[in-house]
């Protein structure tokens, strides 16, 4: 599991070779995919398996649970405020 915050660099790597989202997805998109997928795995919500795999590449979920751990919830958390406020 992670102790520090993805970089945009990992995240496109992780992207990498998936047609996931749109084919233009700018790097803000796709901090917002990953945030978002991060919520409904703590809602208990269905993710599809290409973000689920993308959000385990990054190690942002326990291998055991499935759960976001607390690194990956405050940096999801962030990410969704920036665009809010």
């Amino acid at each position: 599991m992670r102790t520090t915050d993805p970089t945009d660099e990992e995240i496109q790597e992780a992207f990498n070779g998936t047609n996931f989202g749109p084919t233009s997805e700018s790097i803000e998109g796709q901090r917002k995919l990953v945030a978002s997928a991060i919520f409904r795995l703590v809602c208990d919500y269905g993710n599809g398996s290409t973000i689920t795999r993308i959000v385990e590449e990054l190690g942002m979920v326990s291998k055991k649970t499935g759960k976001p751990s607390i690194v990956a919830l405050r940096w999801a958390y962030s990410e969704i405020m920036r665009r809010v406020l």
